[in-house]
C-alpha cells in the first residue's frame, strides 16, 4: 500500500498508514473498494437508483461512514480529520494539495471532498 500512503502524503501532507514497514492493506482500504464496487458498477449502469442508495436504510448497507475503523469509511475519516486541521482559528497551513484547495477559498466540505478524490 505504499501507493496510497504516496498519495495521501501528496494531498494531505500525511501518509494513511506506515508502508514503509509493511507492504499490506493494514486500513482494508482495498478491500472496502472491492466490496463496493459491484454497487458503484449498477449505479453506474442504472442512475435512477442512486436516490436508493443515499437513503438512510439502504445506505447503512451499502457505505462506510467516516467513524469506519477500516475499508473506506477510515480514508473518509482521514480526510475529514487532515481537512478540519486546515480551517478554524489554529489551522495549519501546509504546501500540497490540500493547502492550495484551501488556499482558493473551497469550503470544508468542498476541500474534503476534494481530497478523496485527489488521493
Amino acid at each position: 500500500m505504499l501507493a496510497l500512503d504516496i498519495a495521501t502524503d501528496f494531498t494531505f501532507s500525511h501518509p494513511i498508514q506506515d508502508s514503509a514497514e509493511c507492504d499490506q492493506d493494514l486500513t482494508g482500504y482495498l478491500g472496502g473498494m472491492m466490496q463496493g464496487l459491484p454497487v458503484m458498477q449498477t449505479l453506474v449502469a442504472f442512475p435512477k437508483l442512486i436516490p436508493l442508495s443515499t437513503s438512510s436504510g439502504a445506505s447503512k448497507l451499502v457505505n462506510s461512514t467516516k467513524n469506519n475503523s477500516t475499508g473506506l469509511g477510515r480514508m473518509f475519516g482521514f480526510a475529514r480529520d487532515r481537512t478540519r486541521e486546515r480551517y478554524g482559528a489554529n489551522k495549519i497551513v501546509r504546501r500540497d494539495i490540500l493547502g492550495s484547495m484551501v488556499q482558493r477559498g473551497l469550503s470544508f466540505s468542498e476541500a474534503e471532498a476534494e481530497g478523496l478524490f485527489a488521493a
